[in-house]
């Protein structure tokens, strides 16, 4: 399998594969080294591990991962979509959430004192977070979101133990791999870790919603005795934190997906 690994320090540590894995923090796109591997990186199968800055940059060259996927199906008015689909929209986490435009976040009744607030968009001008109204504008300071964005707003809640799974909806097995959601040195002391039986029962509900692309990014979490959704996000452009070797298990269902398609 012709598969070459693309990665940045920000997101992955270096890949447990056997594929060749290049490193674009030592080997810069802008560098001659890089440009003189384009002709024939434009014609292998790509698999990214990288910032969604630097996945534009790749693109704009002619460099696209081998899992397709557009911002809009990351939005969170996407995940509400999906979840409702399925039936499910009591486990998303803030299944609450409405959709206001900055502009008008602060002098809205339905909005309380305190409130977690992310952006609607996928491509995340702005990390989700849970702020004060009298606090609003110092978030507007720091960035300086246009008051047309729309940003989904809804009331805090308590959660725990964060996991990161990575699924292909569409394989038999969709749950390729989980991790949970903090750095080595930063555990959750209060992490009550999620199974892999409980992950595989909600990833397995969630993949039957029929427009995701081939491969993607769940966050799951605990909260009030469930598991609950807290996004999705692009397998291209979200941290593998523990799930080091998650290449070989995301090639070898590219692979099948293929050999399907063409046997079928």
């Amino acid at each position: 399998m012709d598969f070459v690994v693309l990665w940045q320090g920000c997101v992955a540590k270096s890949p447990e594969t056997n594929f060749v894995a290049i490193c674009l923090d030592e080997v810069p796109v802008e560098s001659t080294g890089f440009q003189d591997l384009l002709p024939t990186l434009r014609k292998m199968r790509l698999i990214f591990h990288v910032s969604l800055q630097m996945r534009r940059k790749l693109e704009n060259i002619g460099l696209h991962p081998e899992i397709s996927d557009s911002p809009y199906q990351f939005d969170f008015s996407f995940l509400m979509q999906a979840m409702a689909s399925v039936g499910l929209p009591h486990l998303l986490l803030n299944q609450s959430a409405i959709f206001l435009p900055a502009g008008s976040i602060t002098s809205h009744p339905s909005v309380p004192e305190r409130f977690f607030i992310r952006p609607n968009s996928g491509m995340k001008s702005f990390p989700g977070q849970v702020i004060n109204k009298n606090e609003f504008s110092l978030f507007q300071n720091t960035y300086r979101p246009d008051k047309a964005e729309m940003c989904a707003i809804a009331p805090t809640v308590s959660f725990h133990s964060e996991t990161r799974c990575f699924v292909m909806p569409g394989a038999r097995n969709p749950l390729l791999g989980l991790s949970p959601y903090q750095h080595d040195d930063t555990p959750d002391p209060s992490a009550h870790p999620i199974t892999v039986s409980e992950a595989f029962e909600a990833i397995s509900a969630i993949s039957s919603y029929q427009f995701w692309p081939d491969g993607i990014v769940v966050d799951l979490c605990r909260s009030e005795g469930r598991i609950r959704v807290v996004e999705v996000n692009s397998i291209s452009t979200s941290g593998v934190y523990q799930c080091l070797d998650i290449d070989k298990s995301i090639a070898k269902q590219l692979a099948t997906r293929n050999l399907n398609l063409i046997t079928g």
